[in-house]
């Protein structure tokens, strides 16, 4: 059970930067599951 923590911490945490990278506001609500199709759109336009 650890381990899904760790890999959803490390996404969101991923997720995070890009989202300061790009100047966008680091708030997001993340939606379970975490597709691929979702973690890019929290990247770029959320």
């Amino acid at each position: 059970m650890m381990l899904g923590v760790a890999a959803y911490a490390s996404i969101r945490d991923a997720i995070t930067t890009r989202r300061q990278d790009l100047g966008k506001s680091d708030f997001f609500e993340i939606k379970a599951p975490l597709t691929a199709a979702r973690i890019v759109s929290y990247c770029n336009d959320q």
